[in-house]
């Protein structure tokens, strides 16, 4: 009977620690994403409410 390599061996977990690196990158490049997403939005609607500010001073509104 040939014996079965095992999970633990060098490969495995070199391909493990490779694929755990890249999830990492990918999470963390999501988040960036979102947060740079979620700085827009607020950038954004401090813009409209600036905007809606302006407009009711000057009486436009």
């Amino acid at each position: 009977m040939k014996p079965t390599r095992s999970f633990f061996s060098g490969d495995s977990i070199l391909a493990s620690f490779v694929y755990l690196k890249s999830s990492r990158f990918i999470i963390f490049f999501t988040h960036i994403l979102l947060a740079c997403f979620r700085l827009f939005q607020a950038l954004e609607f401090v813009c409209l409410w600036l905007k809606y500010r302006v407009l009711r001073f000057a009486g436009e509104l």
